[in-house]
């Protein structure tokens, strides 16, 4: 999964792409796990939520004298919402199934991280994160781990024996 554009004319940087593992070539709806990649940083906030987890990071905000709310990161049921000022124009988008949100064009937004839910687009600031997902029940799904793209990692616990 893609993560979305960081837009504008200055430092605005795009979320990391998920990573996944998926039972069909190119079928999202397919995916055993998925790993989240990380919000991208927005003009104002350098920083982008962290990916992965099964609620991910909302995107770091730097507060100004306009009233703000930052962008959420994805979870197991549904894409971050964009992050936006009161009193400004544009607002980031939604994350989707598998893709972040775009940052604001017209305020410099980072991309929100890719993910099993994608996380949403900052507006001047950074974009959330994307979650993460494993269609194991005892998966452990811990946000933050990796720098950059998402990563999947299966790790044997036990040799089966007989």
């Amino acid at each position: 999964g893609g993560g979305a554009a960081g837009v504008g004319t200055i430092r605005a940087a795009s979320g990391g792409g998920a990573s996944d593992i998926r039972s069909a070539i190119g079928d999202l709806s397919s995916r055993l796990a998925a790993a989240g990649g990380g919000g991208g940083a927005g003009k104002d906030a350098q920083c982008g939520g962290i990916g992965g987890g099964n609620l991910a990071g909302g995107g770091c905000f730097y507060a100004v004298v306009n009233t703000e709310v930052a962008a959420a990161g994805g979870s197991l049921s549904a894409g971050g919402t964009g992050g936006f000022f009161t009193s400004s124009s544009g607002s980031g988008g939604s994350g989707a199934v598998g893709v972040g949100g775009n940052g604001a064009s017209s305020t410099n937004g980072g991309g929100g991280g890719g993910g099993y839910y994608g996380g949403g687009g900052g507006a001047w600031n950074g974009g959330g994160g994307g979650s993460s997902y494993s269609s194991y029940p005892t998966t452990v799904n811990t946000r933050g781990v990796n720098s950059g793209h998402g990563q999947v990692v299966i790790t044997e616990l036990a040799i089966p024996t007989g």
